[in-house]
């Protein structure tokens, strides 16, 4: 295996977030300037995209339906998209204040889904008119993190404080949560694989000690 390193045009970028778009470019968060950046596979060639707002600062992404790109906006507290035909940039306001938004998907219903770190809610955006609907967790200070699409069009996501994964299913309006056994692992990404397994990510690996 070989491994290629492809320089950011613009200086402190700090990518974090990356997905595949549907136009089959590779789509990044640039969190530091402000920019959603992509990069043509075959030619390598980098394009950056200014967000309106220099203090966006945008966290993850997620290809969604009719050629769009879904990324959340951490300090700006809003849900931008990119129409990657027009290259039209829209960004929805989140109605609560501060909440932090890191993980985003795209759902089986062909809506957006997204975390509210400090919200504690996870959000929904309704593709076909942008309508946007929060739901507040049923753990106090759980911060949601990552967010998948799964079995069942089921969202499950990680609680990074609760250490916990939690699930919510649309078709009932209902939230499950279930308790990780080992103790404060802060769980962060979360994927399902092909066979309706769900894994994810613990930043922690051993238990904090009691004070």
């Amino acid at each position: 295996h070989v491994i290629s390193e492809f320089p950011i045009p613009t200086p402190n970028a700090e990518p974090l977030g990356i997905a595949l778009g549907p136009d089959g470019n590779l789509w990044f968060t640039e969190f530091g300037v402000s920019q959603i950046g992509m990069i043509n596979p075959t030619t390598d060639k980098i394009t950056e995209f200014p967000l309106p707002s220099a203090n966006a600062q945008p966290f993850n992404i997620t290809a969604g339906p009719n050629n769009t790109i879904w990324f959340t906006e951490w300090s700006g507290n809003q849900i931008g998209t990119i129409d990657i035909t027009s290259g039209k940039l829209t960004s929805i306001p989140i109605p609560t204040s501060d909440s932090v938004p890191e993980g985003i998907t795209l759902g089986s219903d062909g809506n957006i889904w997204f975390t509210e770190a400090l919200g504690n809610n996870i959000g929904m955006i309704n593709t076909k008119d942008n309508a946007l609907t929060e739901y507040p967790l049923p753990t106090a200070g759980a911060q949601p993190y990552g967010i998948t699409s799964g079995p069942g069009g089921n969202l499950w996501f990680t609680e990074y404080s609760g250490n916990q994964i939690g699930m919510y299913n649309p078709a009932k309006s209902s939230f499950s949560e279930f308790k990780i056994p080992t103790v404060y692992t802060e769980p962060t990404e979360i994927v399902a694989d092909s066979q309706g397994n769900l894994w994810f990510t613990q930043s922690k690996t051993k238990d904090r000690k009691s004070t």
